[in-house]
């Protein structure tokens, strides 16, 4: 996971990695990331 400071804001706004995709290449920084996050926890008062 190449973009670590991406990564930490998802986790900060409360999603989780479900999936990593390698790269063709095999170069990990170069993986896709899923990550997702429940609707029960979205904040409708923002």
């Amino acid at each position: 996971m190449a973009n670590e400071r991406a990564g930490a804001f998802y986790e900060r706004e409360g999603f989780t990695v479900q999936r990593v995709e390698p790269s063709p290449t095999e170069d990990p920084a170069l993986g896709v990331v899923w990550r997702s996050r429940s609707l029960d926890s979205f904040d409708r008062t923002a």
